[in-house]
């Protein structure tokens, strides 16, 4: 009888069960207790050429990102201004309160553009940091990359 264990079972024998603390590998997996599954493992060669290219590409994206949601809050600001404020008068206990409301749908959409925004110009400065490095590499160097790798700069 083959032993598998709940990972494997639950999803689609894809194991998960290994790296848990106390909890013995399957069968399928007892050579990769450690390391996780042998595809984490592989490694890949690609030449520094390809790989700044691809940090280009991905600099180039974070900024043109940048650029579209800054749009995207122009105008969303702009439809606030446009509106104009409603101005609402609450009675309570000691008295009353008037509060200044604009459109909550437009507020939500510029503090969603502003989030996009701050992500974009962090992964930007990142990848800004990778085009650097590599430029200091010749391009004919070789690199050997991990899946993760390859899946962050786009191969």
């Amino acid at each position: 009888m083959v032993s598998l264990c709940s990972g494997c079972v639950l999803l689609a024998l894809d194991c998960i069960g290994y790296n848990k603390p106390g909890k013995q590998p399957c069968v399928m997996h007892a050579d990769q207790s450690t390391q996780g599954p042998l595809r984490n493992q592989w490694a890949f060669d690609y030449s520094v050429g390809r790989v700044l290219n691809a940090a280009r590409k991905q600099l180039q994206h974070q900024r043109d990102r940048i650029a579209w949601w800054q749009q995207e809050m122009d105008q969303a600001e702009a439809k606030l201004k446009e509106k104009g404020f409603e101005y609402r008068r609450h009675r309570h206990s000691l008295g009353e309160e008037v509060s200044i409301v604009g459109d909550p749908g437009l507020a939500k959409r510029v503090a969603e553009c502003e989030d996009k925004i701050e992500s974009h110009r962090l992964e930007a400065i990142v990848y800004e940091h990778w085009v650097r490095a590599l430029e200091t590499r010749g391009t004919e160097d070789v690199l050997s990359l991990r899946i993760d790798d390859i899946v962050y700069f786009g191969l």
